[in-house]
């Protein structure tokens, strides 16, 4: 069983360990814009395919993990996960 993404490179099997971590609220900006114009797109869901919704044009889309890593220019953290466990109460 193998984990991670397998590479073939020359005959040869490689397997690298490189999952972008993506959260539910993030907003990411891909190279490529939608057709509307906008490249930021809201995380929705998470799992082997992600849900998207455009920000320019509200448009709900869902892209399989692979395509999307390769497509992503920037990840901004959301500010909720940003303040998670860094102000605790004692």
């Amino acid at each position: 069983m193998l984990l991670g993404r397998a590479c073939f490179k020359a005959g040869k099997m490689e397997i690298s360990m490189n999952i972008i971590k993506i959260q539910p609220g993030d907003l990411l900006h891909l190279k490529k814009p939608h057709p509307c114009g906008c490249a930021d797109f809201l995380v929705m869901r998470v799992g082997s395919r992600v849900r998207l919704i455009c920000k320019g044009c509200g448009r709900d889309m869902t892209v399989d993990r692979m395509k999307l890593e390769k497509a992503i220019k920037t990840i901004t953290v959301s500010e909720q996960e940003q303040n998670t466990g860094k102000d605790i109460p004692e």
